[in-house]
């Protein structure tokens, strides 16, 4: 199987490629270990395991053969037309109802599962871009229903790959991180996240009954979970390029007051003992 490329970038004439699997996995583990030092005694288990599978699958439109042929043939990567993040949502919304009663399995109601499912992990992978790019209406007409065969074994690959290396991370970092992170981890490894059809599912009309306290308290979680994406999915990108090549490093404003940010939480501890 061909490796997946998440980004590339180009510095002084440097091109830096990043690995799709090395990017999940790495977003993951740090929307995670963010999240426990940011709230510590207030961490919320499903939040986390939200946290954990929406890094896992914020990008993984990325592995379908629409964008890696474009690589393959010019040597560059275009990941906006079709924008992968609404196909990162589909392909992830695919996969995550088929096991809809396993995931959150501290929730009863089948209905509530996929609601927070849909508001938890699905809005966020939407949204994990909207601030860097407004979808137009025809890049929206342009994002598939259906993908290819082929595109099927690309995911489950890049899958396997991206949950057997945050399986390393949670080895190299299990004396320093919470035993939360560990437990997320060994259960969403244990969920066998595939995908089975070529058929992607479009969002579906939410049944479940909730009052307004409660939906005005899944809208700030959802923004909290989009937060942490957000700066997760930059993080791992800027480490997994530092590690090729420190000039790939971006010196953007917002990447100095994000690096900044986290530096005062200590995180670059961790960091260093994933990268040996």
């Amino acid at each position: 199987m061909k490796c997946r490329f998440a980004r590339y970038l180009i510095v002084d004439d440097t091109a830096c490629y990043e690995c799709l699997d090395e990017h999940l996995a790495l977003t993951s583990f740090l929307s995670m270990l963010l999240y426990t030092m940011v709230y510590r005694n207030r961490v919320d288990v499903i939040v986390l395991k939200c946290l954990s599978l929406a890094g896992l699958l914020h990008d993984i439109g990325k592995a379908l053969s629409i964008y890696q042929k474009r690589f393959e043939q010019e040597h560059k990567l275009s990941f906006s037309r079709p924008p992968h993040e609404v196909l990162s949502a589909r392909i992830a919304r695919t996969i995550l109802l088929k096991l809809k009663d396993k995931v959150f399995s501290e929730v009863r109601s089948a209905a509530m599962n996929y609601y927070i499912i849909e508001k938890l992990i699905i809005q966020p992978i939407e949204k994990h871009h909207q601030g860097l790019r407004i979808i137009r209406c025809e890049d929206l007409t342009e994002v598939l229903d259906n993908i290819a065969h082929e595109d099927i074994e690309s995911i489950n690959y890049v899958l396997r790959k991206s949950i057997a290396k945050i399986l390393e991370y949670i080895e190299k970092t299990r004396n320093f991180i919470s035993d939360d992170i560990v437990e997320t981890v060994t259960k969403i490894s244990k969920l066998n996240l595939e995908l089975h059809s070529v058929r992607l599912e479009k969002p579906r009309k939410i049944s479940v009954q909730i009052n307004k306290d409660d939906e005005l308290r899944f809208s700030e979680l959802s923004k909290i979970v989009t937060g942490f994406l957000i700066i997760s999915d930059y993080m791992a990108t800027e480490i997994n390029l530092s590690k090729i090549d420190r000039k790939c490093v971006s010196e953007t404003r917002l990447s100095r007051e994000i690096r900044d940010y986290v530096c005062s939480l200590g995180i670059l501890d961790y960091v260093e003992k994933l990268t040996r």
